[in-house]
């Protein structure tokens, strides 16, 4: 409440906060663990088994082989938004992005 002492007024006290560059910086951290880990399962599987374009299958082969760790962090960005490949729809996948950080 402000100076008025009522809840809902205009001059009610209000603290904003703007995560934008904290979840951008999360985001890019992870992608350079994910991309890292593509670029090495390419390096030894690209021929024999190349990666779909499905970030979901992609994350299970990378798990699955231990190219990447399973942790819910490496399914969802920071604003919770799964990652996606980048060019979409294009196999083999040799890089993913996020939606919501635009160059990474």
């Amino acid at each position: 409440m402000g100076s008025d002492g009522i809840h809902g007024t205009e001059d009610d006290l209000v603290l904003s906060m703007d995560a934008t560059l904290i979840l951008r910086s999360k985001t890019l951290d992870n992608l350079a663990i994910i991309n890292s880990a593509l670029q090495s399962y390419n390096a030894l599987n690209l021929v024999e088994a190349p990666l779909p374009a499905n970030f979901g299958s992609v994350r299970s082969a990378l798990c699955s082989k231990g190219f990447l760790p399973d942790s819910v962090r490496y399914q969802v960005d920071a604003w919770g938004d799964a990652y996606v490949e980048d060019p979409r729809g294009q196999t083999p996948v040799v890089r993913v992005k996020s939606v919501n950080v635009a160059a990474n």
